[in-house]
């Protein structure tokens, strides 16, 4: 309170990258019970300090599919980021889908597959079906073999990736390549 209670600041109708960040900042950082949390706990700088990095921008990641909106709207982030003094270059990374999806269903499905057959019976009923269909498929992906499998997978993926940090602060790509999924699709 300022002691004269009349002078209220103007409510902001909609939030900006400092709010963003600010919100990142307060969210992320280490936590005790997370191994692969960051130590220290990395900082978001202020929008001002932002001139001169160096930001990668990356449209497909290999040859995953986007919606032209989608690259449109990626590609519009870029500019702003350069109007702000970034320095983004666009690089490609040698990425294949059926890669990705195959590090995924051998990391995601040792993991979270083993997960939901913790589950008791009742619980299961509960699932959406595309996640009853995923958990019988990832069944096949819990032995050691294949955790080991996905991890050389994973590794030889980030090695591109890894590289290119070295050389950039950021990579900025489309999180999903979709405008939306549709509602009640059980895909």
């Amino acid at each position: 309170a300022d002691g004269g209670g009349a002078a209220a600041e103007e409510e902001k109708d909609s939030f900006d990258v400092a709010d963003v960040a600010l919100l990142q900042n307060v969210l992320a950082g280490p936590w005790s019970g997370d191994q692969a949390s960051l130590r220290p706990a990395y900082r978001i700088p202020e929008p001002e300090a932002v001139h001169g990095m160096r930001v990668a921008l990356c449209i497909r990641l290999g040859d995953f599919p986007v919606d032209p909106v989608v690259e449109r709207h990626t590609r519009e982030s870029a500019e702003a980021l350069r109007s702000v003094g970034v320095v983004v270059e666009e690089v490609e990374l040698p990425w294949r889908r059926e890669d990705v999806v195959s590090a995924a269903w051998a990391h995601f499905g040792s993991i979270f597959g083993a997960g939901l057959g913790l589950l008791p019976d009742e619980a299961v009923e509960l699932l959406m079906p595309y996640t009853r269909a995923f958990a019988e498929k990832a069944a096949g992906f819990g032995d050691a073999e294949s955790r080991l499998t996905g991890l050389m997978a994973e590794a030889r993926l980030y090695e591109p990736l890894g590289e290119l940090l070295e050389h950039h602060d950021a990579l900025l790509c489309p999180t999903v390549g979709a405008q939306g999924l549709v509602a009640g699709d059980d895909y």
